[in-house]
Parts: C-alpha cells; sequence; structure tokens
C-alpha cells in the first residue's frame, strides 16, 4: 500500500498552503559570501602551515650550525699517539702510568724487577710529551702499540729477566726498570 503524502494530507485537510519544507543544504543566501569565508579559511591555514614550516627550517638551520661548530672531529697530531678530539677541554687529564702493547694497556706496579737483555718495542708516543696546544682530550679507543702517558718516548720494553706468575713487560729508563703488568680489575696490577 503506498505511503499518504504529507504535504496532500496539509492539502485536502483545508489548509490553503503547503507545509514549510526544510532545506537540508548550508549554502548562505548569497553565493559569493560563502567563497569568500572559503578563501580566508585556505588563505589562514596557508598561512599557518607556512609559519610552522618556517620556524621548523630555522631550527633545523640553527642546529646544524651548533653542530658543525662544536662536533667533536678526531685530530692526528703524531701519527705515532692517539687522536685528539676537537672542541674539548681538559686535555691534561690525569691518566695512570701505563703502556700500550701487543693489543693490551699494561699498568705500572710498584715491583721491583730488571729487565732481559731482549728487546720487545720502544714507547713511540708520550702522552705527557705529545703536543696539543689546545688541550683537546685524547679520542677514545684504542691506542697504538707503544703509546704510553708517562714514559719518555724512545723507552725501551723488554722481558723480565726472572719468570713471573702472570704476563709482565719492563721498561728499562734512566732512572731503572719499570715493571709492567696486565690490569685485572682487581686493584693494583700485580704480576
Amino acid at each position: 500500500m503506498p505511503r499518504p503524502n504529507p504535504r496532500k494530507r496539509f492539502l485536502t485537510s483545508g489548509f490553503t498552503q503547503a507545509a514549510p519544507v526544510r532545506s537540508r543544504s548550508v549554502l548562505p543566501l548569497d553565493p559569493g559570501q560563502g567563497r569568500d569565508d572559503d578563501g580566508r579559511v585556505r588563505t589562514r591555514r596557508r598561512r599557518l602551515v607556512a609559519a610552522v614550516l618556517v620556524v621548523v627550517l630555522v631550527l633545523a638551520g640553527a642546529s646544524a650550525a651548533l653542530w658543525s661548530t662544536y662536533r667533536q672531529v678526531p685530530v692526528v697530531v703524531d701519527p705515532a699517539c692517539p687522536a685528539l678530539l676537537t672542541n674539548t677541554r681538559n686535555g691534561t687529564d690525569d691518566y695512570g702510568d701505563t703502556v700500550e702493547w701487543a693489543g693490551q694497556t699494561w699498568w705500572r706496579s710498584e715491583a721491583r724487577t730488571t729487565a732481559d737483555g731482549a728487546q720487545l718495542g720502544v714507547v713511540t708516543c708520550s702522552m705527557s710529551d705529545m703536543p696539543n696546544d689546545h688541550g683537546w682530550r685524547v679520542a677514545p679507543g684504542r691506542w697504538p702499540a707503544g703509546a704510553a702517558t708517562v714514559l719518555p718516548r724512545g723507552t725501551t720494553l723488554h722481558l723480565p729477566r726472572e719468570d713471573r706468575a702472570e704476563q709482565a713487560l719492563v721498561a728499562r729508563t734512566a732512572e731503572g726498570d719499570h715493571l709492567y703488568c696486565l690490569d685485572d680489575d682487581a686493584g693494583p696490577p700485580t704480576c
């Protein structure tokens, strides 16, 4: 059965006017008014996006400039010595008395010993004598073989004359022979 038309009912029930029909459209009465409002909104959005983009680019540029100014680049002052980091301070760090040899770090021990006649190597870099006018820090990582913190350049490295329980290295200096042991992280090195 067909549905009755509500407008027809009003017309047939004695009313002379049709019932008002609500429009579902939100178009403004003036067709030019909506276009202007949309244009203003689009312009505001574009300006906001442009402002945010400018702020992001300024911040990115400033951070890149700071990074390039203050980045730490390893610089080799002496090929026999570890590299130094630019734009750092406190290059006069307090190092223990060590020697880098055979891929290991050897620490000075207070025990007495004498060197065997066979020479293993020579100290090629002394951190205390290395040219470091800017006071830059030593770059992290392995040091080259023959790098020492206190021993002067040219100090000869030997095996100890006597047999020891642990590996040992002897540095022959003008003041006498000094024993160096591997670090065992359990206190002062002993060998």
